[in-house]
């Protein structure tokens, strides 16, 4: 195996936090009465940026996409009466 290899493995492994990251904190949020999640969208986009560590385009890119498909999840979960297992978050 090359570094190639490691590095496309390293890659699939962030992707799947990722995803994983997204759809828990969909499930959080949707936990929360309707008039909190705003707020609480708020507090995540900054945790999200702070934690990425990058003041980039693409870094804010990111944030949006990973934002867009937790406020997706979040939909989901409530037109679906609250199930979430079937759920798949999805990135732009």
């Amino acid at each position: 195996m090359g570094k190639g290899y490691l590095a496309y493995v390293e890659e699939l492994e962030l992707v799947e936090q990722t995803l994983s990251t997204i759809q828990q904190s969909a499930i959080t949020l949707a936990k929360l009465p309707v008039e909190e999640r705003e707020e609480a969208f708020i507090l995540l986009f900054r945790t999200y940026a702070l934690a990425l560590g990058e003041d980039t385009p693409a870094a804010a890119q990111w944030v949006e996409s990973v934002m867009l498909g937790i406020r997706e999840l979040v939909a989901e979960i409530d037109n679906n009466g609250g199930r979430y297992l079937t759920v798949k978050p999805r990135l732009m």
